[in-house]
């Protein structure tokens, strides 16, 4: 069997076996862009770079295990299997309220993915709107839900997190200098602004169908509109309402002020 070097803070480790190299990369030990070197060829790349090891991530897992009696099933072990893996809704939710919340509910969506891999993973992540700050949780997030053993034991990823990441980026930099350009034009920045927004949820697709097609494949339901859902509406309409509202009373008193 083949060893492996590889190398973190500047210093040189192994030989190691391809196994313990793929569970160091599983347990967060090793980033997909961490350099190692296989003992046959000695070429230093990055993990990303090697076939066979993003081949090995992605291994599905055979599932047709028998199952035990459901006497030996505890109620909290048949929830905690019938839970749903990362945040699991229907596409069209993700682009309705991306749209009515005037793109707050894509950080809502980037929440919710990084609270389940946080949490089931026992993760001691700082806090979160420490890390929700760091533009580079996205890419973090992305590679995971690519790379995660859970999903990918039964249906492999086909999106790549990576390039999503940077393609994501690349265009949130081009959308927002073509958004500047219409500031002394508000309908037309208004008309591009919310284009771009619609074009913006495109990169989330991939990975919530993927999410979509473990989940499916498992049996499991959409989850359920929570206080979250709720409040990147309220956020949004709320002060539009008042707004509209403000409006309305003055048209209205108008007339009177108008007589007297």
């Amino acid at each position: 069997m083949a060893s492996w070097y590889y190398s973190k803070f500047g210093q040189t480790k192994g030989p190691i076996s391809q196994k313990a190299l793929i569970n160091k990369i599983l347990k967060e030990e090793l980033e997909l862009d961490d350099y190692v070197s296989e003992e046959s060829n000695q070429a230093w790349k990055k993990v990303r770079d090697f076939p066979q090891l993003m081949d090995e991530l992605h291994k599905p897992i055979d599932l047709h295990i028998a199952a035990p009696p459901a006497d030996f099933l505890s109620a909290e072990t048949a929830s905690v299997s019938q839970s749903n893996v990362y945040f699991y809704i229907p596409l069209h939710r993700l682009l309705v309220m991306t749209i009515l919340t005037g793109g707050l509910y894509e950080l809502y969506w980037f929440y919710k993915q990084w609270h389940y891999w946080a949490e089931q993973k026992q993760q001691a992540w700082r806090s979160p709107d420490r890390e929700m700050s760091n533009i580079f949780i996205v890419l973090q997030i992305f590679e995971r839900i690519e790379t995660d053993k859970e999903l990918n034991r039964v249906v492999r990823a086909d999106f790549n997190g990576t390039a999503l990441f940077w393609t994501w980026l690349l265009f949130g930099l081009a959308a927002w200098i073509l958004t500047a350009l219409f500031l002394n034009d508000k309908v037309t920045q208004a008309i591009v602004t919310f284009t771009l927004l619609i074009a913006d949820v495109y990169f989330l697709l991939p990975v919530q169908k993927y999410i979509n097609s473990v989940n499916e494949k498992l049996g499991n339901q959409y989850e359920k509109p929570s206080w979250g859902h709720y409040l990147c509406l309220a956020i949004v309409w709320i002060p539009l309402l008042i707004v509209a509202f403000n409006q309305l009373i003055k048209s209205v008193l108008m007339p009177f002020k108008t007589i007297r």
